[in-house]
């Protein structure tokens, strides 16, 4: 079966190690995606907090495992539960409606308990075998990387720049999708009518206030480009006079220079007519 917080998991912390589990849940600004935390989910994260030493010691570190709750409350017996572990268990875990599993021995397990807990152990040793083998990969790629670094530095830091690259743009990729689906959230409650239920993680503050900073400058821009035309129309006006100004002094001093001409041609025509005459 499927353990309490399997939905929850996948929806905000999927790639979480089970041991960082409860931190992420717990923490609404590191979900990946918005997620509500059941109630059932809710005590499975307690459980899984107050019984850290003992799932680690009893357990495998099966945190957040479908067989944790199996593991601390039928495959371990619940004396050598630390009291604090085996309090949260009594009221954590549910109780089994049906004890019908056959004869227990004295530590209360059936034999379709054992059988589930060799299943689990198989499992869990499957696990353990991909884990070594993920860890002597690893070595692997950290020896290649130091051989390089000392044959080609510039091969190297090329290779680093891009993990840091490939990085950036993952943790680009599930921010955007925190973004988007908080956004979502709000426009489906807005049309639902429902309130919000909760609290505010700092990528919505800081992409609200961007979107607000954003639609004040596109009024303050509308507002700039609906003002020009008074101003446009002043000046042409301005020009206007300043042009007929001009132009009447223009044709003023032109017709006073025609007088001018046409009474010295005068002049000399009857000063020539004189001598003529003479």
């Amino acid at each position: 079966a499927l353990h309490a917080c399997d939905s929850e998991v996948s929806s905000a912390c999927p790639d979480r190690p089970g041991s960082e589990m409860a931190k992420c849940l717990k923490d609404k600004k590191e979900h990946e995606t918005a997620t509500t935390i059941s109630s059932e989910c809710a005590d499975f994260m307690a459980l899984n907090a107050a019984c850290a030493e003992d799932i680690t010691k009893f357990c495998d570190d099966a945190f957040f495992s479908d067989d944790t709750a199996l593991c601390l409350s039928e495959w371990t017996p619940q004396r050598n539960l630390s009291p604090k572990c085996a309090s949260v268990v009594e009221w954590a875990i549910p109780k089994k409606e049906d004890q019908s599993d056959g004869p227990t021995d004295e530590l209360g397990m059936s034999e379709k308990d054992y059988r589930e807990k060799q299943e689990w152990q198989a499992k869990r040793k499957e696990g353990r075998g991909a884990a070594i083998e993920k860890i002597r990969e690893d070595k692997n790629k950290e020896r290649e990387m130091e051989a390089l670094k000392k044959e080609d530095p510039d091969a190297y830091r090329e290779v680093l720049r891009e993990q840091e690259e490939a990085k950036r743009s993952y943790e680009e990729f599930r921010k955007r999708n925190r973004l988007l689906q908080a956004a979502e959230d709000r426009e489906r409650r807005a049309e639902s009518g429902e309130k919000e239920d909760h609290e505010e993680t700092e990528d919505e503050k800081k992409q609200r206030k961007r979107e607000a900073r954003l639609e004040r400058a596109r009024e303050a821009k509308r507002a700039k480009e609906g003002n020009w035309l008074p101003y446009v129309l002043g000046g042409l006006f301005a020009a206007y006079i300043i042009f007929n100004v001009l132009n009447y002094f223009g044709v003023g001093s032109k017709k006073d220079d025609t007088e001018e001409a046409t009474s010295s041609r005068r002049g000399r025509e009857y000063v020539l007519q004189e001598d003529k005459d003479d």
